[in-house]
């Protein structure tokens, strides 16, 4: 297998050497599930499948939406969001 190592936004999962991760390596997990989560909302501004608090994101700093009736199948859904408060690109794909 030639992937070893998998990095996510300063996550790192060892996929052939096992290691223990220290809990701030775990810090931007939230972040990328409710990235993902987001893909499905058709309005971040006013979501409709939101636990309380809602997503915290900013729906300014959402750059692109592409649906899954957008790629007509071809492609799933994806997001790519700007994130200026850790100064990263997010690009969260759905299923």
């Amino acid at each position: 297998m030639g992937l070893k190592a998998l990095h996510l936004r300063g996550l790192r999962l060892q996929l052939l050497l096992a290691s223990l991760a220290i809990p701030d390596e775990f810090e931007p997990v939230p972040l990328i599930c409710r990235l993902i989560l987001a893909i499905y909302e058709p309005d971040l501004r006013r979501p409709q499948f939101s636990r309380a608090g809602g997503y915290r994101l900013n729906p300014a700093w959402l750059v692109k939406r592409v649906s899954y009736q957008r790629t007509q199948g071809h492609a799933p859904p994806y997001i790519i969001y700007l994130d200026h408060d850790h100064r990263e690109i997010a690009l969260a794909i759905g299923k």
